[in-house]
């Protein structure tokens, strides 16, 4: 009598379990970081295994790993590029060799941040991300640079974000870098051309 044949393992179909879907406005590190901590993985652990700079990503690089991780997690889509960075690359102004850890790449709202946190659980903005931002075009007040501290592991060694109450403190934007931001914002109106000028 002849042995069933085993099957082969096909390592690369293997499938994940269900990443968390993407918010419309979501930075593609931010939702790699959740998907991250799904699957109890630091974020760093996470763009190692799948060789991915998360800076990177957010500039549009990494499309196939990205769509690979959606695939494997059972999702259809992933966060788009920001049409800011769109922009930069469609002028010839995006420099997309860009490395760095994460916690040096994010900035973050603390209104955003508070509300997020009170609510379902947070995410960045891809306006966070995008180059030239230094406001919250909705709460008009500074960004922060990301606590380099703020990923850690609870006691069962789930990977999660915890904050003090330190990095909810917030300064106003002066009138001008309201003006100035919401320039940069705007570069449908003025055209690409125009706004490269302005800016650059």
């Amino acid at each position: 009598m002849t042995e069933p044949q085993r099957p082969t393992s096909n390592r690369a179909n293997w499938s994940l379990s269900p990443a968390p879907a993407p918010f419309e406005d979501e930075a593609r590190s931010s939702w790699l970081a959740r998907a991250a901590h799904r699957h109890h993985l630091a974020t760093f652990e996470m763009a190692a295994i799948y060789g991915i700079d998360m800076a990177a990503a957010d500039l549009g690089s990494h499309e196939t790993q990205l769509a690979e991780i959606a695939r494997r997690s059972r999702l259809s889509d992933w966060p788009a590029v920001h049409p800011v960075v769109d922009g930069l690359a469609l002028i010839g102004r995006l420099e997309r060799r860009v490395r760095c850890r994460v916690e040096d790449w994010w900035a973050y709202c603390p209104h955003c941040l508070e509300a997020d946190l009170s609510g379902n659980g947070f995410y960045v903005r891809q306006q966070w991300c995008e180059p030239f931002s230094v406001i919250c075009a909705h709460h008009k007040v500074w960004l922060r640079p990301w606590p380099s501290s703020a990923e850690t592991r609870t006691i069962d060694g789930q990977p999660s974000f915890v904050f003090t109450e330190g990095d909810f403190a917030f300064r106003e934007a002066e009138p001008a870098v309201i003006q100035t931001a919401t320039l940069l914002r705007q570069p449908a109106i003025t055209g690409w051309d125009r706004w490269a000028t302005l800016v650059l």
